[in-house]
């Protein structure tokens, strides 16, 4: 019969390899969430070249590309990710200028409808966000500290977009330029109580990897604009 001295040393073997298969894994996982997440950047990078060359129907495709690598390597992709609102707002815009300057008849309407789900699906994340109060808190695996200590990265190009400032493009294009409804004023009555109380406490983002960012809201996004758009879409 083992003795109970035996049993220890074998009980602690098992919790050392138990620790290093935990950190292997982890290692592993940092690994694969940085190559993808550079992987991803770089298509939206490349998109975002083809949009402003004029290649909106290219663009359209790499952006597509790159959602469907985050859907199935980025972690928490699927869950509201600000990173997924990015690539979907960046995709709204390209089929915004395919409407506007190549389509027409069934693709034009086929264009507007896709344009559309691209916004509403970024609006959604962003809702889902600003009601359970982590539109200004960034995720670890949104935006974290590189390997020098210096700098942020995140699988997004535009870092300084994530968050607020990507909420009010969606808004600004897929809400108050649209056609007014209840839930346009209850969706901009949102976005002005949300402006309002971020302000109020100095506008900074909560970094879930450590630390604190002073946010911006960019041009043209004050409770004046928003309060306009409210009134428009009250009237």
């Amino acid at each position: 019969m083992p003795s109970n001295k035996k049993k220890s040393s074998a009980a602690k073997k098992q919790q050392k390899q138990a620790r290093v298969q935990r950190q292997e894994a982890a290692q592993t996982a940092s690994h694969n969430l940085h190559a993808y997440s550079d992987q991803f950047r770089n298509i939206l990078l490349k998109a975002r070249k083809e949009y402003a060359k004029g290649r909106s129907y290219d663009a359209v495709e790499m952006q597509k590309e790159a959602i469907q690598l985050g859907e199935e390597n980025l972690p928490r992709f699927n869950e509201n990710s600000f990173v997924k609102a990015h690539a979907l707002i960046d995709m709204g815009l390209a089929l915004s200028a395919i409407a506007t300057d190549f389509a027409s008849g069934d693709e034009w309407k086929q264009t507007v409808e896709e344009m559309n789900d691209t916004f509403q699906q970024a609006l959604d994340i962003f809702e889902a966000r600003r009601l359970n109060g982590t539109l200004t808190k960034f995720r670890k695996v949104e935006i974290w500290m590189d390997a020098s200590g210096m700098n942020y990265s995140s699988p997004a190009p535009h870092t300084e977009r994530l968050g607020p400032i990507d909420y009010f493009t969606v808004i600004k294009f897929h809400v108050a330029g649209g056609n007014p409804s209840p839930d346009t004023v209850r969706i901009l009555q949102g976005c002005i109580r949300f402006l309002e109380n971020w302000q109020a406490k100095g506008m900074t983002l909560q970094l879930e990897c450590g630390g604190v960012l002073q946010g911006e809201t960019g041009v043209g996004n004050g409770v004046d604009t928003w309060t306009t758009a409210l009134h428009d879409h009250q009237q």
